[in-house]
């Protein structure tokens, strides 16, 4: 191993095998100036991970090492990224799950060249894309930042870093006296991970986004909290809790210094929590040959696996006319409202409250009388 790298570059894994190769080699194969070292953590893997792992680390003894857990730590209440950090020697960190992969060979060198000249930063990031899985697309905007315009400056205060909420994990670079572990917090769930970080860091002074895309996103991946927690209801408003615990611990790690703008959060995220009308929807089924669902978003992906649980198959995915559709969704096609013109049919909207009145607007143009709503908020 080098003797003084400047920056350790985490890499979280779990049963990752399709895609570690990948991953790893876009770490160690970055240009620098400068020593780095990959710590790569895998947490008990049983697909063969860690055989990968094994094998590259002979590849590059200089810079990669491996934490080939014999039990998986996160079972156990353990936080991986805290066991690995606790290994790393560098000055900054930098961070890669095993299931995404940096696409700049020179990212490591462009955020160390930032730190080190801007002392007062607490936290470097970049743009990242979304690799979509299941349909082999590439998307610019990583789905967490969805209709967000990055700040062409790439100067984020506090309120702003906090008001854009999670940084990609492949995204972050920061110096290691400023990882917050998860075990200084009172309610020590296992859950809080990269929004925590991010709010944390916030908290401590202005971070700066090179707006470019420098790593991507895999989103898709069988088993990855994300894919689980949109293919249930209850997952989702775990998730939802899991949110605002985390905007509490970040309450009281400030000491009340931003009550005001969590509360407020707190409150928007209790509105979040949402139901699916089982009744209204099974209702159709006796009324209706053909069953759309009205959307291509988080409720409609929930309603989606919701009614595959009580046996009801859809005939596709709608969208209105004025919306630039994907021809694919879930693995049904997915139509413009001008194209469903079965007259045994029905609709079940699945969106957000604020876009409902617009589409039942829409179904009235169309003289649609059979619809119900899927996935709805709680209040």
């Amino acid at each position: 191993m080098y003797e003084n790298p400047l920056v350790s570059v985490i890499c979280i894994t779990y049963n990752h095998k399709k895609y570690i190769k990948q991953c790893i080699e876009s770490l160690v194969n970055q240009k620098t100036d400068f020593q780095f070292e990959v710590i790569v953590h895998d947490d008990a893997s049983v697909d063969g991970t860690d055989e990968i792992i094994s094998e590259l680390q002979s590849r590059y003894p200089d810079i990669l090492k491996s934490i080939l857990q014999k039990e998986n730590q996160y079972s156990m209440g353990k936080c991986a990224t805290d066991i690995a950090v606790n290994a790393a020697r560098g000055k900054y960190l930098a961070f890669c799950e095993g299931d995404d992969w940096w696409c700049n060979e020179y990212k490591l060198q462009e955020q160390a060249d930032y730190m080190q000249t801007h002392k007062d930063c607490v936290l470097c990031f970049h743009n990242t894309y979304t690799y979509y899985v299941s349909t082999d697309t590439m998307d610019k905007e990583w789905f967490f930042w969805r209709n967000r315009q990055l700040k062409e400056d790439g100067f984020y205060n506090s309120h702003e870093l906090m008001e854009l909420g999670v940084v990609p994990y492949s995204a972050q670079f920061f110096k290691k006296e400023d990882y917050v572990y998860r075990s200084e917090f009172k309610n020590n769930n296992k859950k809080y991970g990269d929004m925590l970080r991010t709010l944390c860091l916030a908290s401590k002074g202005y971070a700066y986004c090179i707006n470019r895309h420098m790593s991507v996103y895999r989103r898709g991946v069988e088993n990855s909290f994300f894919t689980n927690t949109y293919k249930n209801i209850e997952q989702y408003n775990n998730s939802v809790d899991t949110t605002i615990n985390t905007y509490m611990a970040v309450m009281e790690y400030t000491r009340g210094k931003f009550n005001e703008f969590f509360a407020e959060k707190i409150a928007k995220a209790e509105s979040e929590k949402i139901h699916f009308c089982k009744e209204e929807v099974l209702s159709l089924k006796k009324s209706a040959k053909k069953i759309y669902i009205y959307g291509t978003g988080v409720y409609a992906q929930l309603c989606y696996h919701e009614m595959k649980n009580i046996d009801m198959e859809i005939n596709g995915f709608v969208v209105s006319d004025t919306e630039n559709n994907k021809e694919d969704y879930l693995g049904h096609r997915v139509y413009k409202l001008s194209e469903v013109k079965d007259s045994d049919m029905a609709i079940v909207i699945s969106v957000g409250s604020k876009a409902r009145k617009i589409i039942e607007n829409n179904l009235a143009d169309k003289q649609i009388r059979k619809y119900c709503y899927g996935c709805v908020e709680n209040n």
